[in-house]
């Protein structure tokens, strides 16, 4: 039963997915697309860019197809490597454009689920864990992402990795698997975004750091122990990423302003 209970979580959140995104889609599915502004094309672009590049054995992280001719470093552009080469099959039979549309629908539900299981791994509760993967997957920072920035709201390891990481700190999972499983979500991570990456890498951090500070000696002790695990599991994810690594630093991008900070600023203030 509860399985089955397990499985009808994901199955509510495309319901919800489709009811409030796809409802202009019928007859325009590969014309129109979920979204607004330029940056979706951009995606749509890498969703084309990508699978070419590999299956012509070029460098699919520089290209001079674009600002031509002095190309671009595709490591300082938000190109979604890992999402345009699993929506490749998408991409040949239907066209960029519908699988844009795609990607869009299934990305909360995605991000909801992957929170519904951390909850319930916590709770216990179906209801409960629906709740919170609804409040996680469908957040207002979601969906104020959704209709230009692809590559925030491509977000579900993010509770994947903490779930795994409960999992350790219970002693539910060895070292080697949890290792294991946290490169691959790591990975998977950095190659949807290296801004979100970098965000949890951050809070992860502190996370740990309160709880040595701050917890009951048995748990201090078992949040210590998470330390070594974690920085293996970063070395891993970092090993996989190394190309990346090194057209990201090693081949540069152009120094200078880019945009304007009238348009583009934040206060400060914002951060605390």
């Amino acid at each position: 039963l509860k399985d089955r209970l397990g499985l009808t979580a994901p199955l509510l959140y495309l319901a919800l997915s489709l009811i409030f995104f796809a409802r202009s889609l019928p007859g325009h599915f590969f014309t129109f697309y979920l979204g607004r502004g330029p940056d979706p094309s951009q995606f749509m672009w890498s969703f084309v860019w990508w699978p070419y590049a590999i299956a012509r054995h070029l460098n699919p992280l520089m290209t001079h197809m674009i600002w031509a001719p002095t190309g671009l470093n595709l490591a300082w552009a938000t190109t979604v490597p890992l999402a345009s080469i699993v929506m490749f099959p998408f991409t040949h039979w239907l066209g960029p454009v519908a699988a844009y549309n795609i990607l869009q629908i299934v990305v909360l539900p995605l991000n909801a689920w992957a929170a519904f299981v951390l909850c319930r791994y916590i709770t216990r509760s179906f209801w409960a864990s629906f709740l919170g993967g609804y409040i996680f997957g469908f957040s207002p920072y979601m969906l104020g992402q959704l209709p230009a920035h692809l590559h925030l709201v491509l977000a579900f390891p993010i509770p994947l990795v903490v779930y795994v990481a409960a999992r350790r700190f219970n002693s539910e999972m060895g070292t080697r698997a949890f290792v294991g499983f946290l490169g691959l979500l790591l990975t998977v991570q950095f190659l949807f975004s290296i801004e979100t990456f970098a965000t949890m890498t951050v809070f992860g951090a502190m996370a740990i750091a309160l709880g040595i500070s701050f917890a009951p000696p048995e748990l201090k002790r078992r949040a210590r122990s998470l330390v070594i695990p974690v920085l293996a599991g970063y070395a891993l994810a970092l090993a996989a990423v190394s190309p990346y690594l090194y057209c990201l630093f090693a081949l540069g991008l152009k120094r200078g302003q880019f945009w304007s900070s009238d348009i583009f600023s934040v206060d400060l203030l914002n951060f605390a």
